[in-house]
């Protein structure tokens, strides 16, 4: 009897052990949190970590146009029908459109943005024309080289234009932005699709796709880490009002840029195939709110080590019409992140 009491006992105390493990473990062996409090002329933070790990915090001004609160990520059903033809014509395109709107998806919510969908082609003309606009900024992630002929022709009053210029924020990597839309039969090239969204020829279709050249005049490159130097189909943006470039740099164009367009905003990402660089980058240029006609108050950059920074920001005389704080944790690789609206 002895021998089984102590057996029993054995088991039950192995029994707590491998509960509690599973629960400290269930709930993460790490912990990353972000307060911001907007208090009159002072911005307040506290950054947490169990470890110890570098952080970035970015004090900006949005002006006129408002980070999107919400990401369509739309996947061209026709991509397979249409590959051939469009690549006949001298053009390079990512083909795996799910793999990377998950891995895009994955890495929004790692850095607090989790108010994702994904549309189809049969959503798409719903989302641009009936979708309100004035009840919280949207942004549209193509990673396609066509769209259908209900949502863009190539003319100026088609859907997706009047959707850019109402407000919406369009983000495109993959391809040179609106060079094909597709009906049921046919894939259909655009001859003035960079005339249409900028107003001139500016994207790089001349071949080359490696930057070296970082470009960093705001700190923003360095602050949200931004580590994809691929250029094909990116902007050259000299001359465009309302825009910005970021990352990495060559031959003009930029890995990153944004551009205004009416209410709304172009963001471009240079690079013909997606790798896990330009998950990352497209991820912080997103959750982060940085849009065309953002100007940077203030970058605080340090390192937390288990446990609390805390801070307080003097904002008085900055002028912050429309002010947000974004918090990045980890640095290179990114662990967690938040922004706050002020």
């Amino acid at each position: 009897m002895k021998k089984d009491r102590i057996v029993i006992i054995s088991i039950a105390l192995c029994a707590i052990v491998m509960f509690g493990e599973l629960m400290a473990y269930g709930h993460g062996p790490f912990h990353y949190d972000a307060e911001v409090t907007w208090n009159g002329d002072e911005v307040e933070y506290t950054v947490s970590s169990s470890t110890a790990e570098t952080f970035s915090l970015i004090l900006m001004d949005n002006g006129d146009v408002k980070a999107p609160e919400k990401l369509y990520i739309y996947i061209n059903d026709s991509h397979d029908r249409f590959f051939d033809d469009a690549l006949s014509k001298g053009n390079i395109f990512n083909a795996n459109q799910q793999h990377s709107a998950k891995q895009i998806a994955l890495s929004l919510a790692v850095r607090g943005f989790t108010n994702v969908e994904v549309l189809h082609e049969a959503d798409l003309f719903e989302i641009l024309n009936n979708d309100p606009l004035s009840g919280s900024p949207r942004g549209l992630l193509v990673m396609s080289y066509s769209l259908p002929s209900s949502v863009y022709n190539g003319n100026p009053d088609c859907p997706l234009i009047e959707w850019i210029e109402n407000g919406g924020s369009l983000y495109w990597t993959g391809s040179e932005i609106g060079k094909f839309y597709h009906t049921e039969d046919e894939l259909i090239q655009v001859t003035n699709n960079q005339l249409l969204f900028f107003g001139w020829n500016c994207v790089n279709t001349q071949g080359f796709d490696m930057a070296n050249s970082v470009l960093d005049s705001n700190g923003l490159t360095h602050a949200l880490s931004l580590k994809s130097n691929r250029v094909m189909y990116a902007l050259n943006v000299d001359g465009l009002a309302n825009s910005i470039s970021l990352g990495f740099s060559e031959g003009g164009y930029s890995s990153i840029s944004l551009v205004q367009k009416g209410a709304g905003m172009i963001c471009v990402i240079g690079g013909w195939n997606m790798i896990p660089n330009k998950y990352d980058d497209i991820s912080q240029v997103i959750s982060s709110g940085i849009t065309c006609t953002t100007t940077v108050a203030k970058i605080i950059e340090g390192e937390v080590i288990r446990g609390n920074i805390n801070g307080t920001i003097e904002t008085k005389g900055m002028g912050l019409n429309s002010p947000r704080v974004s918090i990045l944790i980890g640095g290179y690789y990114t662990l967690y992140g938040e922004s706050f609206n002020g």
